[in-house]
């Protein structure tokens, strides 16, 4: 029987960061104060504000003319894009600070605009390499990814003991990652208007789709921040960290299901819609399956990764 390499990969790269995300659950929950994370919360979900709705026209553009695409020209292109979007981002972002609209401190504004450069660049060679179904590759950036995102923070958190470290932690993990993931980095500030257009006209009903999703998924913090304060923002950040479970199938699909479709739309989109319609009934019954599973766990099970006095 032959082994699928490829998928075991995709599994890994969904598995793997999830323990890791575990991990922070778990130290988040027992040994920081729930204000102190209901603040980083907020901040964090600024920062989704400004990655999730700017970020999808480029991000979905590059994903569905990747394939199509010559590569000398297309990636570095794609880099200068996201070069003009993050100077666009500064100078609004700048304007809401001094004017008093944007209550964030210069320190984690300046953590904020350098981890929206390196972002953009991580994540373009990230999502080039499950394009080209590069799969140990993929692996390896989600796992540079998950920790900059949940360990790296807790231990410049347990080191200085601020919120502005915590944030300098994701920021030295994705420095650190994209500068071993990048031999060289190529920029073409020379942009095609006709191929920007292109990109905008395919995108731009994904980019108004991004913002109605976060308003409906993250802005609900912002409420709870105003009329109930950061210590209960912190114990539903928490909470809401449990909600990731139901979510690994959706990972999964995305990882694995989704780079193989793209690739086929590119040749044939009748066999794309295919195996796409084959990929969403597998999705289906093994959702039904996680689902149950999920239900049957005790409670006390999630004593192990939360506070007993949370979840009371």
């Amino acid at each position: 029987m032959k082994i699928n390499r490829g998928f075991i990969y995709s599994i890994l790269s969904v598995i793997l960061p999830i323990l890791l995300r575990l991990i922070f659950l778990r130290f988040i929950s027992y040994s920081m104060d729930e204000g102190v994370y209901g603040r980083i919360l907020y901040f964090e979900t600024i920062l989704a504000a400004l990655t999730q709705v700017i970020y999808s026209i480029p991000s979905q553009s590059f994903n569905k003319f990747f394939n199509s695409s010559s590569k000398e020209k297309f990636i570095p292109e794609f880099h200068g894009l996201y070069i003009i979007i993050n100077i666009i981002v500064v100078i609004i972002t700048l304007v809401l600070f001094f004017t008093g609209v944007l209550e964030i401190e210069s320190e984690l504004l300046i953590i904020f605009f350098l981890y929206l450069f390196i972002l953009s660049i991580f994540n373009t060679s990230r999502d080039q390499s499950l394009l080209e179904l590069k799969r140990i590759k993929y692996l390896r950036f989600k796992l540079i990814e998950s920790v900059s995102k949940f360990l790296l923070p807790i231990l410049f958190y347990v080191l200085f003991k601020s919120i502005e470290s915590y944030f300098f932690g994701i920021l030295m993990g994705l420095l650190i990652g994209t500068l071993i993931s990048y031999k060289s980095i190529r920029f073409n500030l020379n942009l095609d208007i006709i191929r920007l257009k292109k990109y905008w006209v395919f995108a731009s009903p994904i980019a108004l789709t991004a913002l109605f999703s976060w308003s409906i998924s993250l802005s609900d913090r912002f409420f709870i921040e105003y009329f109930f304060g950061e210590s209960k923002l912190g114990v539903y950040g928490i909470l809401y960290q449990v909600s990731f479970l139901p979510l690994i199938l959706g990972t999964l699909f995305n990882n694995y299901a989704s780079p193989i479709i793209f690739k086929i739309h590119s040749e044939d989109k009748y066999i794309a819609f295919k195996k796409l319609f084959y990929y969403i009934k597998i999705s289906a019954i093994l959702l039904l399956v996680l689902l149950v599973s999920l239900i049957l766990i005790p409670k006390e099970t999630f004593y192990l990764l939360i506070n007993s006095e949370i979840l009371a």
